[in-house]
């Protein structure tokens, strides 16, 4: 589905039409296994909303050249899962690579630092100080 959704989603794709490739895979699925607890959306959130992929946007907006979003939400028997990528449909400007340039390098620094911080505690070997109270 998601893979579906990206290759229609181009510069000038309504928001709506990236929602029909959902909505269609849900409804027949939904007759397969009906269950009021199973749902999938999945639609293309344009560069003015990507901001905020948790908002809804205006289904009659047009997809830009990025950065947008694709969200997909799974829920299905009272899992949920939720996944959101960055993509832009035409070449991005050298200010847009710069910001993520500087997203991958602020991800990479955190978990180096999150890496040392467990290992340290894997080497600390646990105090075996058992205190004896002999009353």
């Amino acid at each position: 589905m998601v893979k579906q959704t990206l290759k229609i989603a181009k510069t000038g794709t309504k928001v709506v039409d990236t929602y029909k490739i959902a909505m269609q895979v849900g409804a027949e699925e939904m007759t397969k296994q009906f269950s009021l607890e199973n749902r999938t959306i999945n639609a293309v959130w344009p560069a003015e909303y990507s901001f905020m992929p948790h908002s809804i946007p205006d289904l009659n907006a047009t997809i830009g050249a990025g950065p947008n979003i694709d969200i997909a939400l799974f829920v299905l028997q009272g899992y949920a899962s939720e996944c959101e990528r960055t993509f832009f449909t035409e070449e991005p400007t050298e200010e847009q690579q710069m910001h993520f340039t500087q997203m991958i390098l602020q991800e990479i620094s955190f978990s180096v630092i999150l890496n040392r911080e467990i290992k340290q505690v894997i080497l600390k070997k646990p105090s075996m100080n058992i205190s004896q109270n002999k009353d």
